[in-house]
């Protein structure tokens, strides 16, 4: 019996070799689209890097800018046609404090804002030895602030009839038949005399506070409202 034949088959699809080169341009585009990402990246987190540094170059350049003081209480009537702050008002209005120390605020006072000040009349029978004064910082009738002043026009001392007007003048600045102010009330008669070496204090009281200055040619007695209106006592 013959043998069957065994033919080879050099064509067999099994043996076939892969085809070559396909891994190479994939690499490519994954290379490119990561290049295209950092790129990406850079830039942005650049331009925030930047945006920070001229934040703060800004920031920087408020900081050692020159800054207008805050206003001060004397110049606010500068600033406001009807007054200041509410809280700093005196508990008096205009006529009310010129009623009281017989004198009445003339049309240039009441119709207007600002600091006026008035020379009162001579306050004894010797001529040429003493002059009050009277300084009122107001917006039409709301008061903000009061000074009273006795100079003598001499050498002659101040006198206490002449220093007593700043008893007067500073009674006119409180609130009439308040018993709250009793206590400035008696402050005021016990502290305002010749003071031949000098006399320094202060009270505040009902928002009010006095600062009394005395020598023995001049006396004055500033009037205003005090940070803490609650409190009562010296200053």
């Amino acid at each position: 019996m013959a043998e069957p034949e065994i033919i080879e088959n050099g064509d067999n699809d099994d043996d076939e070799p892969l085809p070559g080169g396909r891994p190479f341009p994939i690499l490519l585009v994954a290379v490119a689209v990561a290049f295209v990402v950092l790129a990406f990246a850079a830039v942005f987190i650049g331009f925030q890097v930047y945006s920070g540094h001229q934040a703060e170059a800004e920031r920087a350049a408020e900081d050692a800018a020159p800054r207008s003081p805050a206003p001060s209480r004397s110049s606010c009537l500068d600033l406001h046609d009807y007054g200041c702050d509410p809280a700093r008002r005196l508990p008096v209005t205009l006529d009310q404090l010129m009623e009281a120390q017989s004198f009445t605020a003339g049309p240039e006072w009441a119709n207007n804002s600002g600091t006026h000040t008035l020379s009162m009349p001579m306050l004894t029978d010797q001529p040429g030895t003493a002059a009050g004064r009277l300084t009122v910082e107001h917006a039409h009738q709301v008061v903000y602030s009061v000074r009273c002043e006795a100079n003598s026009t001499g050498t002659t001392p101040l006198t206490p009839v002449e220093i007593g007007y700043l008893k007067l003048c500073g009674n006119a600045a409180l609130p009439g038949n308040d018993p709250a102010v009793g206590g400035a009330v008696q402050w005021l008669a016990n502290n305002i005399h010749v003071a031949a070496n000098g006399l320094v204090a202060r009270y505040q009281c009902s928002g009010v506070a006095f600062s009394l200055h005395i020598s023995a040619l001049h006396a004055e007695l500033d009037i205003t409202v005090p940070d803490d209106r609650k409190a009562c006592g010296p200053a």
